[in-house]
Order: C-alpha cells, then structure tokens, then sequence
C-alpha cells in the first residue's frame, strides 16, 4: 500500500466506516485486508449509512479486496477482525 493506516479492529455487532475514521481513503483506490482471525465483510457504497444485513464482500485471514467509493463499511462476519486499510500504489 502507498499509503497505510493504523490497524482497525472491528466486531461483529457493528459497522465501521474505514473512509470517515480516514478522510484520504473516501473516493480513492483503498486496499483493505483482513488480518484476521475472523471473517470481515467489506462494502464500498455511495451511501453515507450503514448497511443493514450482511452485505458486502466476505475476506478470510489475509484476504483483501480494492475499491473505491465515498464510503468503505467493514465488520467482522462471525467474530472480530483486525483490518488494515490504505491507499493503493495506483
């Protein structure tokens, strides 16, 4: 990653939105891996509320995922999750 944040955790009680806890990642090419040891779900979305079911992408221990969109929700599936986030180096 061109640029890297601190790690998140994150829960599997509530959304987190990685682009308004990082300004620079809203509307820009944001890697987001998990680092586990849960499941994460990930949704880059245009709307500024979080989604109400389990939308999104799901990413096990070190997967990640590109995207970008104004708003970047992360959680944990079935437990919590660590996530790193950061900017691409495109």
């Amino acid at each position: 990653m061109a640029e890297s944040q601190a790690d998140v955790n994150v829960t599997s009680s509530q959304w987190i939105d990685l682009a308004a806890r990082y300004p620079s990642l809203a509307n820009a090419a944001t890697n987001v891996q998990n680092k586990g040891p849960g499941q994460l779900l990930v949704f880059f979305s245009s709307i500024g509320t979080e989604p109400t079911d389990n939308s999104g992408w799901v990413r096990g221990y070190l997967d990640d995922i590109t995207g970008t969109a104004p708003h970047i929700w992360v959680k944990g599936l079935n437990g919590p999750a660590a996530v790193a986030c950061g900017l691409t180096d495109s």
